[in-house]
């Protein structure tokens, strides 16, 4: 083989790797996007049972053991309003 098939099939194969790592990051993509769609689903799923579960307003928080699930939540006992609040007026006294 001479310098110039050898460099022509260096092209080839770096081509060959290129569209192996583009299938290969196309795939992943796909399969990170249904992993998504499945448990967003899931989640959904769970928590539109845990609505009906709890309609006698036994509970007011139910959480998952996945770390960063939480089913259900209890929206009246949400005080991020408050917090905000606080923060600005807090804020706003210490710029006079």
């Amino acid at each position: 083989m001479n310098q110039k098939e050898q460099e022509s099939a260096m092209q080839e194969m770096n081509k060959m790797q290129q569209d192996l790592q583009a299938r290969k990051q196309g795939i992943d993509n796909e399969l990170y996007n249904y992993n998504s769609k499945m448990k967003e689903d899931i989640l959904t799923r769970i928590q539109d049972f845990l609505k009906e579960y709890n309609a006698d307003g036994r509970y007011s928080y139910i959480f998952s053991y996945e770390p960063g699930f939480m089913f259900y939540k209890d929206s009246t006992l949400n005080i991020t309003t408050d917090v905000i609040s606080g923060l600005n007026q807090k804020y706003s006294a210490s710029k006079k």
